[in-house]
């Protein structure tokens, strides 16, 4: 975190680990995300009503990659659910990564995007906060650019 603005670290180790969706699914998104965020059954809607749906099958449908975030303010498309595009430096792509923002945040709501969005609250929301070690998964993947596999 960077203290002297209140920020997200958006620093990328110049060796970032090859963590990919996949290994993020099997480690993070199983465990932690799913028990809120899953597939609906009978017709009822996937999870329950939160924004980004069914994340007990992100690693097949990958959908969470390069999407626009509901939390854009004011028509903007700055925020991504995870910012993927390499053109943009990494330090862009974390500050842009709703799902980097609520995670990496220790206060009850998540860090503001580059815009001054607001992010809605930290995740994940069962008072199960993430490691150090969990969020430099999260942190490598999305600086190598959020590989698939």
């Amino acid at each position: 975190m960077d203290a002297g603005n209140d920020g997200p670290d958006t620093t990328c180790s110049s060796t970032p680990e090859a963590v990919t969706m996949v290994s993020l699914q099997t480690d993070l998104f199983d465990p932690k995300c799913k028990s809120c965020h899953y597939k609906g059954t009978g017709g009822a809607a996937d999870g329950t009503g939160y924004a980004y749906g069914d994340y007990e099958t992100a690693a097949q449908t990958y959908e969470m990659v390069g999407k626009a975030s509901l939390y854009n303010k004011m028509g903007a498309t700055t925020l991504k659910i995870v910012d993927s595009d390499t053109t943009r430096s990494t330090a862009q792509r974390l500050a842009a990564s709703t799902l980097w923002l609520k995670c990496a945040s220790t206060k009850s709501m998540g860090f503001k995007g580059p815009n001054n969005e607001i992010t809605g609250a930290t995740m994940p929301q069962n008072a199960t906060m993430l490691t150090a070690a969990e969020l430099q998964k999260i942190k490598d993947w999305i600086c190598r650019g959020a590989p698939m596999n």
